[in-house]
């Protein structure tokens, strides 16, 4: 058995209603092993990581620019 190669996303927010996109680039990606790092994972009910692994990191650390 084949390891699938690894997929890193990383974003401020995953989730967010007017970033559909990432979400679906995210969870589409069944040929890797995904994995999004971001600070906040908004909007679960709509956006659940079913197929992804998701780390948040902790608010605290997010600066906005």
């Amino acid at each position: 058995m084949t390891k699938k190669p690894k997929l890193l996303f990383i974003a401020p927010s995953f989730g967010v209603h007017s970033e559909v996109w990432l979400y679906r680039q995210a969870t589409m990606a069944n040929e890797f092993d995904v994995h999004v790092l971001c600070y906040q994972h908004q909007n679960q009910e709509h956006y659940p990581a079913q197929q992804c692994a998701i780390t948040e990191l902790h608010v605290a650390l997010y600066v906005k620019y």
